[in-house]
């Protein structure tokens, strides 16, 4: 009787045209079975089944609006993660091809340090002016800090410190690191003479002594003005250029690189020659930019006797070495071994040492 009712109030809503499809799942409408119907009744009876399908596609429909609405948002999500983890990827690699400059310095001098204390061989195949500057940056914070330690002793004499033979010194060559043109002031650590000319064979001919001569008097002129007031008014700076210019111009006028070319002795004595003067105009350049008296007065000339004293006179005055000139090879590797010496030695402080500098 109870489904009967029911059945009749779905039929009187359906006739209504009222929307029941919701209560008709609430209430899972159960029809009566059908032995024999009249045709009525089977009309009736399908109309109810279709209006319980109709409700139930609803329902179906509005979960998979729900369904797929969700869907495409956690696609959308994922697509924008994706797209910034692709562009941080990009970002990294492009960083390990081509790291900043700091990143390459770094690099480098991990390297430098690397040949120093593994690979002494290949460090002595070239030339080890880069390696005694990294070392005696190092030394400059490794040698204080072991000086400030409870109970330390001066490096200075100790069993660790390596004395210089008489003449050395003049075998090593410095500068306070300024340049003009890419060429760098340049000196004697014993003399401390930017003034100390070493020409080359070919500039020491004969066609060449008054050029030779006016270039040193005018530099000896700049030199002592500089001492005397502090710097050099505007005359002296322009016989000094010129008489710097005159003697390249002369040199060029009688080696021209394409007659030295016929023989390859002829062109590297040619060329070394005009190297030089090339470093010898940077000089110029530079004396006249700087005015400093100290590169003239011999605060940077170097008076110590041992390898600590070398490092403490470089340090003191923010000098380094540069690069060795022939024959100064020898030199330059036997300092190289006293200062990988000392580093050794004192590497234990390094971190007291960083954090000191």
């Amino acid at each position: 009787m109870r489904d009967k009712h029911q059945f009749v109030i779905a039929l009187v809503m359906a006739i209504a045209g009222w929307e029941f499809t919701a209560t008709l799942v609430e209430a899972q409408v159960r029809l009566p079975e059908e032995y024999g119907a009249a045709g009525t009744s089977g009309r009736i009876r399908a109309n109810a089944a279709y209006l319980t399908s109709l409700g139930d596609y609803l329902v179906d429909k509005s979960f998979s609006r729900a369904t797929a609405a969700l869907q495409t948002q956690n696609s959308s999500l994922i697509w924008v993660a994706t797209y910034f983890e692709r562009k941080e990827l990009n970002r990294a690699y492009r960083l390990r091809m081509n790291p900043p400059f700091l990143d390459k310095e770094q690099f480098r001098r991990r390297q430098v340090k690397r040949r120093i204390e593994e690979s002494t061989d290949l460090v002595l195949k070239g030339d080890v002016t880069d390696e005694l500057n990294w070392l005696l940056r190092e030394l400059a914070g490794l040698t204080s800090a072991y000086q400030l330690l409870p109970g330390a002793e001066s490096l200075a004499d100790s069993p660790i410190d390596q004395k210089l033979e008489t003449g050395d010194a003049h075998h090593l060559r410095l500068t306070d690191g300024g340049r003009r043109g890419g060429e760098m002031l340049v000196f004697r650590a014993d003399t401390a003479d930017v003034q100390d000319t070493h020409w080359p064979r070919v500039l020491r001919r004969k066609e060449f002594d008054e050029m030779r001569g006016q270039f040193e008097r005018a530099r000896d002129r700049a030199v002592q003005q500089i001492r005397a007031n502090g710097s050099l008014d505007r005359e002296a700076e322009e016989h000094l250029m010129l008489a710097t210019d005159q003697l390249c111009d002369a040199f060029n006028a009688a080696y021209r690189p394409t007659k030295q070319a016929k023989s390859y002795r002829d062109f590297g004595v040619y060329l070394a020659s005009k190297h030089f003067l090339q470093s010898l105009a940077a000089s110029v350049y530079r004396l006249i930019e700087t005015n400093d008296a100290r590169v003239f007065d011999g605060s940077y000339r170097f008076v110590g006797d041992s390898a600590v004293d070398l490092v403490n006179h470089l340090t003191r005055y923010g000098l380094q070495f540069a690069p060795p000139e022939p024959g100064d090879e020898g030199t330059y590797r036997k300092l190289f071994f006293a200062l990988r010496a000392i580093y050794e030695s004192v590497a234990e402080y390094g971190s007291l040492g960083g954090a000191l500098r």
